[in-house]
């Protein structure tokens, strides 16, 4: 009689992070820790939490989303500033946090901003001793061109690469969703299909895999809800397509496998109204209403959770039966009109015991401190011995003291920002130079990319571009701005 497969410890870890204020941080976090996670067995909710100084809170423009759960430990945080002039799309950076240790990493900022549109474009694989953040954005104007921008961990840059996919869109790339799969990245567009690639190849090319033709489709819903009626994910070692469909008095919950060969392959169609009557389902008092996607189990196929209203429950498409429920414990997306959908759970393999490559580990380490060299570049030693990270929002003022006992204020639009003094003197007009540092890279104010000017402190509201600063006397001001 064969073995049963072992059991590989796995956790729904939610995609919307909570942000710890300040007066919350010292509880929330261990000593040198950068972020946390808590645990908890399926099916309730696993959470991570980031400080205030690594994202803002979720708002309505805007969210910070765990867009990649790696089972090495490693999560890929894509934090989000809202731009304090209102603009749709928010400043971006990317965090590399490591679970087990509680370190985050800021990725070096991008040379090319695509804005907030890449939120679900991008994806996670660590291979061996090395990892790899992958960004993909296909043009939507017919040509076939695509964007694809590439950041090994360890050697802080961004490399770009003009690829060629087909069919060409005729529309805006509609990213929702990166999946790691067989030594390939596999970006989602669900009304379109899948791309994918090897991030670890010198020269990649995208391959186009079309999803199953579904006749029958269930009325529209809008594309920000459409993971609660479509998704793709692994389980069982191969990569799988789930969609509810059919009539709205009478869904059907289909899945598909795909094959070696680039074809999906059918596996189970299950009316809902085979389940709705079960013992099991009426026992854990849910309404008979179309249930939202959430995940399919990592290792068995067979078991498909969903999402109706704060509770999660999950069903054996064999049995047609419901094998648990529980009410799920996540912050909700801030726009009322997004439901809890598979956009915002990842099924997270993750053994905290287990062990993982020494390499992967050191090019973390060696990310943070080639960061801190870059933002110590250009000191020349004057430095007063200040850095502070702060999350800087409109409306908010920190005050921060150096090692002399200067004083600033700051207060601006931008998040995970490093403000510091890098020459100073006592008396006269307390004249402040400070580094404004997005994403990791720091760029100082005599940099031809920025602009300096003075003006009085008011109530101006600052965006997301520019940073002002105030001496203890209240005298002078200064703004460190992007130019043109």
């Amino acid at each position: 009689m064969p073995l049963p497969p072992a059991q590989v410890r796995w956790a729904i870890l939610v995609g919307i992070p909570k942000v710890a204020k300040d007066k919350d941080a010292k509880l929330t976090f261990p000593p040198d820790a950068d972020v946390s996670v808590a645990r908890d067995e399926p099916p309730r909710a696993s959470v991570l939490t980031v400080p205030l100084r690594v994202s803002s809170p979720p708002c309505l423009r805007s969210y910070p989303n765990v867009a990649a759960a790696d089972p090495s430990g490693l999560l890929l945080l894509r934090a989000t500033e809202p731009d304090g002039d209102g603009a749709s799309s928010p400043v971006v950076t990317y965090h590399l946090c490591d679970a087990r240790t509680g370190e985050a990493a800021c990725l070096r900022e991008r040379d090319r901003p695509v804005g907030f549109r890449g939120g679900n474009s991008v994806g996670l694989m660590v291979r061996g001793g090395s990892c790899v953040v992958a960004e993909l954005h296909p043009a939507g104007d017919g040509t076939g061109r695509a964007t694809l921008l590439r950041y090994t961990v360890g050697e802080y840059k961004w490399l770009v690469n003009e690829l060629a996919y087909s069919p060409p869109l005729r529309r805006d790339w509609c990213g929702e969703g990166v999946v790691s799969h067989s030594g390939m990245l596999w970006w989602a567009d669900l009304s379109y299909g899948l791309l994918a690639c090897d991030p670890f190849a010198d020269k990649p090319e995208l391959r186009h895999v079309p999803l199953p033709t579904v006749l029958d489709q269930l009325p529209a819903v809008d594309s920000a809800n459409s993971g609660a009626r479509r998704c793709v994910r692994v389980s069982g070692g191969r990569l799988r397509y789930v969609q509810i469909h059919g009539d709205a008095g009478a869904p059907v919950v289909s899945t598909w496998a795909l094959t070696e060969a680039g074809e999906w392959n059918p596996e189970r169609r299950v009316p809902m109204a085979d389940v709705w009557p079960d013992e099991s389902y009426v026992d854990a008092m849910l309404p008979g209403s179309i249930p939202a996607l959430a995940l399919l189990h990592p290792q068995d196929p067979d078991k498909l959770y969903f999402f109706l209203g704060p509770c999660i429950f999950a069903v054996d498409l064999r049995r047609r039966k419901v094998l648990e429920s529980s009410q799920f414990g996540m912050p909700d997306p801030p726009n009322k009109l997004i439901v809890r959908s598979s956009h915002f759970v990842h099924a997270w393999q993750y053994d905290p015991s287990s062990s993982r490559s020494v390499l992967l580990l050191t090019c973390l380490t060696q990310e943070k401190e080639i960061a801190a060299q870059c933002r110590g570049a250009g000191n020349g030693g004057r430095a007063l011995g200040l850095r502070h990270r702060v999350g800087i929002h409109a409306q908010d003022v920190w005050a921060i003291r150096s090692s002399r006992g200067a004083r600033t204020r700051a207060v601006g639009g931008v998040g995970g920002c490093d403000v510091r003094k890098l020459e100073g003197r006592r008396g006269g007009g307390q004249q402040r130079r400070i580094e404004y540092e997005r994403g990791g890279l720091a760029e100082r104010p005599s940099h031809p990319r920025w602009r300096r000017s003075k003006a009085e402190l008011g109530d101006r509201r600052w965006s997301a571009a520019g940073v002002k600063v105030m001496d203890a006397r209240g005298l002078k001001s200064g703004e460190l701005g992007k130019s043109g």
